[in-house]
């Protein structure tokens, strides 16, 4: 789990629940300096036999200035690492403390997404993919169907971690936009 990456045991779920190392990991993320991060890139991407590429996520920040903070990081990393990182936008992993799911999805799709976009255009970052936790308590179907649309509209591969905890009909979402496994 990236909180106990990055943060050791006072962040592991074991300790807390999963809403709080949630808490712990947007709080810790926002204050971290990306120097923190890249440090423990050697460490995060190891090079088992036979791997080649590796997909590594933003998220935890959930604001447009930590998710652009990770995803730099990322691109950083790229000459580092022995093998290939396919960066992924996971702006909408959680919904952040004082915001409903509504305001975090408007949050996404017209703040993080266009930011994310207009770095990927700039070439500034390299991002392939966006990423969604649609599940009970976090982002509804639809709000994951319209984050999805709004990354593919801007040319990002769509992909989403759905039904962890509860059946919600999340695949045939996925289906209708295209994903693919």
């Amino acid at each position: 789990m990236f909180p106990a990456c990055f943060f050791g045991d006072k962040a592991s779920s074991s300790s807390l629940s999963m809403s709080k190392t949630i808490q712990f990991a947007e709080i810790e993320t926002r204050l971290a300096v990306s120097s923190t991060f890249l440090a423990q890139a050697p460490r995060l991407l190891p090079r088992p036999p036979g791997t080649t590429l590796v997909e590594c996520k933003s998220g935890y920040g959930l604001d447009v200035i930590t998710e652009l903070k990770m995803l730099r990081v990322l691109e950083r990393a790229r000459p580092r690492a022995h093998l290939t990182i396919s960066s992924t936008f996971c702006g909408a992993h959680s919904v952040p403390r004082g915001m409903t799911a509504d305001e975090a999805t408007r949050s996404v799709i017209k703040d993080q997404i266009p930011a994310v976009a207009a770095a990927v255009k700039s070439g500034e970052l390299k991002v392939d993919s966006i990423d969604v936790f649609c599940e009970k308590g976090v982002f509804s179907v639809d709000q994951t169907k319209r984050i999805l649309e709004a990354g593919k509209r801007e040319g990002l591969l769509i992909n989403f971690h759905a039904e962890e905890l509860h059946p919600l009909k999340s695949a045939e979402m996925g289906a209708a936009l295209g994903l693919r496994q």
